[in-house]
């Protein structure tokens, strides 16, 4: 067992490093790649977080995927008010031994936290992505209108893609989907060397502030984006029409002109919606 029960998330890599393999030997767990486990274990990417959650200032946090539980004992000196949902077995248990410890005050459980995140009355989402889950978390997190906030780690390239401007090469469906809920800035970069075991790529963290609220029928908007990106360089209007067989529902492409489905704004995509029931 670790001697010292508490990440020392106030010094160096190395020390962090030590904890978090002295931890995973104690309980028998390595690092799965099928669910994406990297741990942040570099100290400034910890307080790269925690500055975020300081300056949002709310409460209760839901985190999602805590891991080792390393971000998680940074947080908890945020707030208290603090769940953490990790779905893989046996980092629960051990993170629950560190929370025991450490955190008496905080709720650790296994379930799966994208269900978590469309579902709990939690302000507050934070979480160092597994890469893998982003899209799925971010779209969870737009149907509950509780969620004020999102302080997400991510791959650098999914950032670039939430932060796209219409007609760039990084833009998709994930923009469409962030820009319609919220406001999005990248606060920080994240390199690979940061994680345990290293990722192939850099990382970065993103803030997202809620701007809109999720309202009933909002579903479709997400279906009809995922749709039309499928063909993401064909004329919107010719993919409109496409969509609309595939997906049974009436829309129009009234003054989309000659705009590519990547030229779209979410608007326009509303728009589309709107006009043609």
């Amino acid at each position: 067992m670790n001697t010292q029960p508490c990440p020392p998330v106030g010094l160096g890599k190395s020390a962090l490093l030590s904890w978090l393999k002295g931890l995973l030997s104690s309980h028998g767990l390595k690092a799965l790649d099928r669910l994406g486990q990297n741990f942040l274990v570099d100290p400034r990417g910890v307080e790269a977080f925690a500055r975020q959650a300081e300056e949002l200032a709310m409460s209760p946090l839901l985190e999602v995927g805590p891991g080792a539980c390393i971000l998680t004992y940074r947080l908890y000196r945020v707030t208290p008010r603090l769940a953490a949902v990790e779905i893989d077995h046996g980092l629960a248990w051990a993170c629950s031994a560190v929370a025991a410890e450490c955190m008496p005050a905080a709720t650790i459980l296994r379930g799966d936290g994208v269900q978590a995140a469309q579902a709990w009355r939690a302000p507050l989402i934070v979480s160092n992505t597994p890469y893998n889950i982003t899209t799925r978390l971010i779209a969870g997190a737009a149907r509950n209108n509780s969620v004020k906030a999102m302080i997400l780690g991510m791959q650098l390239e999914v950032a670039r893609r939430i932060l796209a401007e219409p007609g760039t090469a990084d833009y998709g469906r994930i923009t469409i989907l962030a820009r319609r809920y919220f406001r999005a800035r990248m606060v920080a970069v994240l390199p690979r060397s940061y994680y345990y075991p290293q990722p192939r790529v850099n990382g970065a963290i993103v803030t997202l502030e809620r701007t809109r609220k999720w309202s009933s029928g909002d579903e479709v908007l997400e279906e009809v984006a995922k749709c039309l990106f499928t063909g993401r360089r064909r004329l919107a209007s010719k993919m409109a029409r496409e969509c609309s067989r595939r997906l049974g529902i009436e829309l129009c492409s009234r003054g989309l002109g000659d705009k590519r489905v990547y030229q779209l704004y979410p608007e326009d995509v509303e728009e589309m919606v709107k006009c043609g029931n």
